[in-house]
């Protein structure tokens, strides 16, 4: 199991999970803090959400 290595990580963890759960988000397919979007070349429906682009954190969501 990886361990967030700062509160900053935290902290965006927590806000990119509550953006995926924020119905206006879905509702306008805006997702300005994750950039949710669908990953190309992969037969099932997985999106990948940025927590943080340059350290590289993601979610991959099914």
């Amino acid at each position: 199991m990886k361990i967030l290595p700062d509160d900053e990580l935290k902290i965006a963890f927590l806000e990119a999970l509550a953006e995926l759960e924020d119905n206006e988000c879905h509702r306008t397919r805006k997702f300005p803090k994750t950039r949710l979007h669908k990953v190309k070349g992969v037969k099932q429906a997985i999106y990948r959400a940025d927590i943080d682009k340059v350290s590289g954190w993601r979610i991959h969501v099914q």
